[in-house]
Order: structure tokens, then sequence, then C-alpha cells
């Protein structure tokens, strides 16, 4: 659970079609404009459709769409009810658009009753446990058969993805949303104001392990398991809230049970992936990480930010993997916890024309904050230790060309060198690879020799300018030259 800062405000985006269920949208609609102003967090709920033309609801409500997918606001929460589905599964640009938008811009993204087969058409259920309207149980099953699809839920959690059952189940996801983002208290005000019996008997553990509390979720976990010794998402958390611990052993040994109780999905995979890493298991580590994105797990933002699978990163295994894997424009190197000053770059690929250049493989890698590739610290120097980089990433420019990677400033080589600097290396049908660097402002290192050396190399330098939170930002505009 992310509790939001003061003043923060998320945009809501509904998605609304003819044919759409009522309920399905007005239900968590409620739910996020009661919540508006309750605590720290204001939401900003507004409809999107495919075009601003009015839709109709349940043969009698007009509905008069704020925004179509042309014009909508980037959401950070998206909520995609049911209904009559098939005008949205069969329309291409507008599934695309789903896609595009919980892998580039959601941080979560909630489905209604049969809004689960929308999302099921994207591929991003895949893997995935689920939930939809009990009369098409098995037909989401049959649509996704990698999935792993619940009846009798309210709702099913798979952290940036929440599903829920039929109608009125909508409103218990949303709530539980508004859980995460905010706090027991003021879910179960919203609740109270709705009239809405909110079932929360198992929101002890969920409350202290999406806080993070991991104290606290050890002994709600453990109270929980006594009575429910076979439960394997509890059985799940438990494990991975004992590796938050640092107690690898025993959260591999949880997890195992888990395994046991029937869990296989890709959050599960990525959390043994962890255990085994942490534990020195590389090869095996890896292996796992594999099946995790064999059961749908998407994108390697949340992968390369995961501080206990810091030690496979060296590995070229892992690196081949995340480049497979590689589809996010914007993604995070490491884990927040890296030491550094954190820099945020924001960058765009275009051709001489001045026309974005989409779905460019973008790789990055760069020194740590003491000056060396590797966690041995080799010989830098040489560029021998940079073979095999532990701070890396891979990206795809998006439709318009951008891209955007959060990491920590780069340290300089130890010594003697050149200035700081990222390595980036652009690819793309149609266009010569770009081998170049970045570089920085005010570095010590940047003299006029060492400047015009990197100009005429064709080197980035970029201005440095810190926000109020001492987040560094900078700018990496690349032009590729057409292939012959």
């Amino acid at each position: 659970m992310v509790l939001v800062e003061q003043g923060a405000a998320l945009n809501v985006a509904i998605l609304v079609w003819n044919g759409v269920e009522l309920l399905d949208f007005a239900g968590p609609g409620e739910v996020f404009s009661a919540a508006n102003g309750r605590g720290s967090l204001a939401f900003n709920v507004f409809t999107v459709a495919p075009t601003r033309e009015p839709v109709i609801s349940q043969r009698f409500l007009s509905i008069n769409p704020n925004h179509s997918i042309d014009d909508c606001p980037p959401p950070d929460i998206l909520i995609i009810p049911g209904g009559h589905t098939q005008p949205i599964t069969d329309n291409d640009e507008v599934i695309q658009w789903v896609r595009r938008r919980v892998l580039n811009d959601a941080q979560d993204t909630l489905t209604v009753c049969t809004g689960a087969f929308i999302l099921a058409k994207t591929g991003l259920l895949d893997g995935a446990e689920a939930t939809t309207y009990h009369g098409a149980i098995d037909a989401l099953r049959q649509a996704v058969p990698t999935a792993t699809v619940h009846a009798g839920r309210r709702f099913v959690d798979n952290g940036d993805i929440i599903t829920a059952a039929g109608v009125s189940a909508g409103i218990d996801g949303a709530l539980h949303l508004v859980f995460r983002l905010q706090g027991y208290e003021i879910a179960r005000s919203v609740a109270e104001y709705m009239e809405y019996p909110w079932d929360a008997s198992h929101i002890e553990n969920i409350q202290f392990y999406y806080g993070q509390q991991w104290e606290a979720a050890q002994d709600a976990l453990e109270r929980y398991l006594r009575h429910r010794p076979d439960d394997g998402t509890a059985l799940q958390r438990y494990g991975h809230t004992l590796l938050e611990l640092g107690r690898p052993a025993e959260a591999l040994a949880q997890l195992d049970r888990a395994a046991e109780a029937g869990q296989d999905d890709a959050r599960f995979q990525t959390h043994r992936a962890a255990a085994l890493a942490a534990l020195g298991r590389a090869d095996e580590a890896l292996v796992t990480l594999e099946k995790a994105y064999q059961a749908g797990l998407v994108g390697i933002s949340n992968v390369l930010a995961d501080p206990h699978l810091l030690p496979l990163h060296p590995r070229p295994g892992f690196r081949q993997l995340m480049r497979r894997q590689a589809r996010e424009s914007q993604i995070r190197l490491c884990p927040a916890s890296e030491p550094g000053i954190p820099l945020v770059v924001e960058g765009s690929v275009r051709d001489h024309d001045g026309n974005a250049v989409t779905g460019a493989e973008v790789y990055v890698f760069h020194t740590g904050n003491g000056g060396s590739y590797s966690e041995s610290g080799g010989n830098a120097a040489s560029m021998g230790d940079s073979l095999n980089p532990r701070l890396f990433g891979y990206l795809r420019t998006g439709s318009d060309g951008r891209f955007q990677f959060r990491t920590i400033h780069p340290g300089p080589y130890p010594d003697r060198g050149p200035p700081a600097h990222v390595h980036v290396e652009v690819t793309a049908e149609g266009f010569h690879k770009l081998v170049t660097e970045l570089m920085f402002e005010g570095d010590p290192r940047l003299t006029p020799s060492t400047r015009e050396w990197a100009v005429g190399q064709g080197f980035v330098i970029t201005p440095v300018t810190p926000d109020d939170k001492g987040v560094e930002h900078g700018v990496c505009d690349l032009t590729l030259r057409p292939a012959a």
C-alpha cells in the first residue's frame, strides 16, 4: 500500500461505451468521488470513451464522455467496467490504448465484471490471478488459459491490477484500492458514507502487508495462518514479508508451502526468485524469474528496482532476459535504496527530419556511486568492468519517441578519467545504431578540453536541475541516421 503525500492528486479514468453496465462504472466512480479530499488525497474522476460522442448505458442513460482516447489525460488509475464488451474487444484501437495506458501510465487498474475480458484482450491477464462476473468464470478461463480464474471472490488483487466480480463487486474493488492508497480509516469512512456493508475481515494482514509494516505484517499473517494454514495467497505474502525482514531461508520455506497450496503466478515466481537470489542461488533464481515471465510478468522496471534481485544484475543471462522483456518507455534502473543522488533523465529519439522514432531500443548503463560498473569495482578505466554492469536498463520509445529512466547520478571513475557519464545505445529498424554518452554540466572533470573532446565525439551534455526533493533532472535528446 502506498499512502499518497499531502496535496497529491490522481487521475481516475473510467472507460465507457455504448453498452457499458451502469453500476459497474457508477459504483467505483462514487467511491473515488466520495474519497476525494478525505485525508491527503484528491481524485480527479472522469469518463473516457472511444470518441466524444454520447454513449448509452442500460438502454436509458445517456453519458457525455469527458474525454476520448485521443485527448484523455494520462490516468493514474484506470477503471474498466463490464457490460456488453464486444464493441470494445473488437476495437483494436481501444485495446491498444488500454494496453499502453496500463503499461505506461496507470499505477493501478481495476476491472469490474466482464471488463476483465477487455483487459484479457490486451494480454495483460496472462499468467495472473483474476475473477469476473459469476456467469462468465468459465468463459474467462477459456479466454485466458494461463490465468488462474477464481469463482466466489469479490475481487482479486494482483498488485497493480485488481479484477472484481460482477456489478456491485466493483465497489468492493474500489474500496480496497482506496484502502491501499490511503489506509483503512479513509476507506471505512467512504463505505460508511455510502452505507455500504464493506467486508474487511482480512484487513489486518493486508493493511500491514501493503503498508510495508513488515514486523506487524508478520504477526498478523502468523495469526491468520493459524486458522487458514493452506491459504496460498497468505503464505505467499508471509514468505515475501520474511524476505523483507532479511530472512530469505525462512521466506523460501514459506514460499514452497505456498506452491504446495497452488500458488504459481507471476508475483509468486518473482518473490521466489528474489529469495533464491538473496541466498546466493543465482542460477536457480534466474530460471525462476524466467518462469515469472512465462506466467505473465510484464516489463522489467519492477525487477530492476527489486533490491533482492541485485545479485543477478551483473550476470549476462539476466541482462539478456531483461532485453527480451523490455517494453516500457519509463523504467527505474535500481532500487530506491541505491546510494547516490537520485537522477531522472527524460529523452527522445528522432530522425533527421524531427519525426519521432517509435519502438526504438534504448540501452543505458553506468557506474555506481563509487565509480565502478560492477560490485567488485574492477578496472573501470579499461572498460572491461562495464561488460556486465550492475546498473543498466532497456527501454522502448513510446509512440511520441520519448523515454525516461530513473537511477542515481553516476560516480566518476576513481582517481582519474573522463567526466561521470551514462552510456546510451539506441537500435531501431532502418537506422544506424547510435552509441553515445550522456554527461552532466557542473561536473568538475568537464573542463574546456574534455568538453571539446566530448562534443567532438558527439556526446550529449545535459544541464542538471535539482527539484525541491533533491532529485536531479536531465535531458537526453537523440537523433538517428538512416541506414544506407
